[in-house]
């Protein structure tokens, strides 16, 4: 992809992601299938899977580069979040949030020495956590994350409220 490519897909992720959330633009056949936890997560219907992967939004991180840590992970994170020029702070499961606002958990496999080999991202909004697998249809969690990815090799990494 040039560069001109990545920055028109990157104006049409900060497009998208204005909009207002609705989650049944997922049921479209093609968002479903060409979008993942992470593009679900920031609202994003764009199709590019490429862009998808913490770190790639910013163009800090080669796709097919590791990741070291989870300070790497969470902090590539961050800069794909300012990139997209997303206001985010620091949250919990339970800070009570506005309606112009929505939550974003971060969980992260990792392998014995620290390294991480996987990443997944759920969406807090209306009171209800929800998450998207690959090409699945986005499932409602519940109202809470206790027992939800909280076991080995899953680890919450971080919680970050964003306002719209």
């Amino acid at each position: 992809m040039t560069s001109t490519e990545r920055s028109l897909l990157i104006n049409r992720i900060k497009s998208s992601i204005r909009q207002k959330f609705d989650i049944s633009k997922y049921s479209d056949g093609y968002i479903r299938n060409n979008t993942n936890c992470y593009a679900y997560s920031i609202g994003s219907t764009v199709c590019n899977m490429d862009l998808y992967r913490i770190g790639a939004i910013s163009g800090k991180k080669p796709l097919e580069e590791e990741f070291y840590s989870i300070g790497e992970v969470k902090g590539l994170f961050y800069s794909d979040l300012e990139t997209l020029g997303i206001k985010f702070e620091p949250s919990s499961e339970e800070e009570v949030i506005n309606e112009n606002q929505y939550k974003i958990a971060l969980f992260v496999k990792e392998y014995a020495n620290g390294g991480i080999y996987g990443f997944h991202f759920l969406r807090f909004q209306n009171g209800i956590w929800s998450e998207k697998f690959g090409k699945q249809l986005p499932n409602e969690v519940g109202k809470t994350l206790k027992g939800v990815y909280n076991y080995f090799p899953w680890k919450l990494v971080g919680i970050v409220k964003i306002t719209m």
